[in-house]
């Protein structure tokens, strides 16, 4: 008998890479692409426009499930109109598709953004720190918006279906296969501020997508995926007092080298453990 079909988005992306790699003793793969694949990772490519609902649905069918990395990454390079448009409603085609062709479980690639620090125009600081999934949500840019609207409508479609949707908050994944772009973050505090040094090895992040695949305890879910640290040689509480004065709240549970953002959840219902740490690089 074959193994079950896993449809991957974005299937041409950094992150896809890893997740394929993570994947292929589980399912069959289709890495789906607007963009053709152009090295050797395991899976069967098929050239996809997301924004054309019916050449969505031929995609996925026949897959048991689907991971959603495709997206606009962030708002830099492109309108807003179109980071909106496009994020927000090929996530509505995918699950559409997979509302149409009996897909049982969605993936779905979240971000930190929906917090609104990442992409801010107006400062604000957080309501309290460690931050988890609680905590409110004010992004202010399109692709923020965009990921909130994703989670929203993926709820949504699990209300209406029963198709399981697990909405992983990834918080600046960091592709480790060439680790050295990523030293200055760890020696300058300053552009991390941002993303409030938060980050995740690319294989912590497929690691999280498998377990995902394989949880049996919610039908959806929302869950930050960060490493066990911050990318910074300083101390986080120091940091707080430096960058955010006026957060409202600092726990007990925040120490001296722990990250801003929790994973507490995604340990609790996936059974994710962050295997990797800037330190294996950088020392």
């Amino acid at each position: 008998m074959s193994p079950p079909l896993a449809a991957i988005t974005g299937g041409a992306g950094h992150l896809a890479q890893y997740v394929a790699e993570g994947l292929t003793d589980l399912f069959e793969l289709r890495l789906l692409d607007k963009r053709k694949v152009e090295d050797e990772r395991p899976g069967e490519p098929l050239v996809v426009d997301l924004m054309n609902l019916d050449e969505t649905v031929r995609a996925v069918d026949g897959a048991n499930v689907v991971v959603h990395l495709g997206a606009i990454p962030h708002p830099k390079n492109d309108p807003p109109e179109i980071v909106y448009g496009v994020n927000v409603m090929s996530t509505f085609h995918v699950l559409e598709a997979c509302k149409k062709t009996g897909v049982s479980r969605l993936i779905m690639a979240s971000s930190d953004s929906t917090l609104g620090f990442v992409f801010r125009e107006r400062n604000f600081s957080p309501a309290y720190l460690p931050i988890d999934e609680n905590h409110p949500l004010r992004p202010q840019d399109p692709y923020g918006l965009s990921k909130w609207v994703g989670e929203i409508t993926c709820k949504s479609f699990t209300e209406a279906t029963g198709l399981k949707t697990l909405c992983l908050r990834f918080c600046h994944v960091w592709f480790t296969k060439d680790p050295e772009p990523y030293r200055g973050i760890i020696d300058n505090p300053e552009p991390g501020a941002h993303n409030l040094w938060s980050y995740v090895d690319a294989r912590d992040a497929a690691q999280a997508i498998r377990l995902a695949c394989l949880a049996n305890d919610a039908d959806h879910a929302v869950l930050f995926v960060t490493a066990p640290d911050a990318a910074t040689r300083e101390d986080s509480r120091d940091l707080v007092r430096r960058f955010y004065p006026n957060v409202q709240e600092v726990r007990p549970s925040l120490k001296a080298t722990s990250s801003l953002i929790q994973s507490h959840q995604a340990e609790k219902i996936l059974g994710y453990i962050p295997q990797h740490s800037w330190r294996e690089f950088f020392g």
